[in-house]
């Protein structure tokens, strides 16, 4: 589990590093509470794939990630293609990663087995690093950059109103592009190699104007 520390001067650094974080995998970036600014989402559900290689193999997973707070989120594979060892067929559908409160768990359906952990009270998690709730305005000062308005291949809902190709706001950060929903609290699309194909989210949109 890999684990960033951010301060309010370079917690925007971690959409870039988040960019290379997702290419490996699952990553967690924890944020000092006490010390770091932060945005935040209201309650959505994300749809998204990623392709990762494993014992010569390359698996492709969709996973479906329920975002309530902070401290209340969910991630589930909920299709993957099966993994094929010397013990047999095995697949990752079913496991999850969840904060519930300050307990962390792990879920892993290959073998039935569960983890879990304490998280400090005074840290936030969230499951990768390209899921950071940062308004689009912040990332804008942070590089001083304008937000350029873009139509995307994802399908956005506010409130059971629903967009296909739904119009997004992109900044390339270090020439790593970032897509954000069309909506002041960053609502991400894309983060470099990260795609959500599927935002669904349980409010109005907020107005963004970009600066």
């Amino acid at each position: 589990m890999g684990h960033i520390l951010l301060n309010p001067k370079v917690l925007v650094v971690g959409l870039v590093v988040a960019v290379m974080a997702v290419a490996v995998g699952a990553f967690f970036v924890t944020i000092n509470r006490a010390t770091a600014e932060r945005g935040d989402w209201p309650p959505l559900t994300m749809r998204y794939s990623e392709t990762v290689s494993t014992n010569d193999q390359t698996i492709n997973k969709t996973y479906v990630f329920t975002y309530n707070s902070y401290t209340d989120w969910k991630e589930e594979v909920i299709s993957a293609d099966s993994i094929e060892t010397e013990l047999g067929t095995f697949s990752s559908v079913g496991s999850y990663r969840q904060l519930r409160g300050r307990e962390y768990s792990e879920y892993h359906s290959t073998n039935g087995s569960t983890d879990t952990e304490t998280i400090d009270e005074d840290i936030t998690m969230i499951p990768r690093g390209a899921l950071m709730p940062m308004a689009i305005s912040v990332v804008e000062d942070a590089y001083d950059q304008r937000a350029e308005s873009v139509t995307t291949e994802a399908r956005v809902c506010f409130q059971g109103e629903c967009t296909e190709n739904a119009p997004g706001w992109k900044l390339v950060l270090e020439g790593q592009t970032i897509i954000f929903a069309d909506d002041a609290r960053g609502i991400p699309i894309q983060v470099g190699d990260f795609f959500v194909e599927e935002i669904m989210v349980g409010a109005p949109t907020e107005e963004f104007t970009p600066r």
